[in-house]
């Protein structure tokens, strides 16, 4: 006669049952989202030559506009014919989604996305500069620069805040001078500060001047009132990430270094 199994039995097997298809389901998902993230960056290189060469064989040299179907619209039909087919986002709205397209407002620079695994965009349009902020997991190809605080280009690479993506490689962003102040614990004018010291850093990954001696009439401030015991500071940001600051204290005739620089 066989013994049947009792119901605590049958509750043991079914649990395990249930812990074993808990662990391997995340792990089946992640090894999903890994091969379409490497689907991604391939799809995204051959979209962008397929762009380059839209733009090299339009006359007068041309993105193609922007739209939600840019590339069955543009590079599909485009000659020479890159892609014969549509090519879309895996991690899209619906499975007829293409990869997001966007253009900056002159035109000249363009960026073209995946939404990534967690399937929400945090990539704003290029701006004029080729400046192109992202975020989360989106995945990039862009002909200008990424840059915000943890950007995935389309490289795979991760730069920290303020850094910048370009060509596969995380670098130092630029600075961006935001106010320039001396103190006012004594009269006297020092001019345009903020304008001063913008022209001296902006657009620099490192600037490195001397508050100068303003009291003595020297230095990138010379028109401060002698004989003036003043402080310094100055706030900036890199590449649009964050804000930094450096300041110097109060000095007479003696010019005090100032350095900025971008990670």
């Amino acid at each position: 006669m066989k013994k049947a199994f009792t119901i605590l039995e049958v509750l043991v097997v079914l649990s395990v049952i249930a812990i074993l298809i808990a662990v391997a389901i995340p792990s089946i998902k992640g090894m999903r989202d890994e091969a379409n993230v490497t689907k991604v960056k391939s799809e995204l290189r051959t979209l962008q030559s397929a762009i380059e060469s839209y733009a090299m064989h339009t006359s007068p040299r041309a993105y193609p506009p922007q739209s939600s179907h840019m590339i069955a619209a543009s590079l599909v039909p485009a000659l020479p014919q890159i892609i014969d087919a549509t090519l879309y986002d895996p991690f899209g709205d619906t499975p007829s989604s293409e990869y997001t397209y966007a253009l900056s407002n002159d035109g000249k620079s363009y960026a073209i996305y995946s939404l990534g695994p967690n399937k929400t965009s945090a990539t704003q349009a290029p701006a004029n500069n080729g400046d192109v902020v992202t975020g989360g997991d989106d995945v990039v190809a862009t002909n200008g620069q990424a840059v915000s605080g943890g950007v995935e280009g389309a490289d795979g690479n991760s730069c920290g805040a303020g850094q910048v993506l370009s060509s596969g490689t995380c670098g130092p962003g630029t600075i961006t001078i935001v106010a320039a102040t001396f103190g006012a614990n004594c009269g006297g004018s020092s001019g345009n500060v903020t304008g001063i010291v913008a022209g001296l850093c902006n657009g620099q990954s490192s600037c490195n001047f001397s508050e100068g001696v303003p009291a003595c009439s020297s230095g990138p401030f010379p028109d401060v009132t002698p004989g003036c015991y003043k402080d310094f500071s100055v706030s900036y940001t890199c590449s649009g990430s964050g804000s930094k600051s450096a300041s110097a204290p109060a000095r007479q005739c003696e010019g005090y270094p100032i350095s900025l620089s971008c990670p």
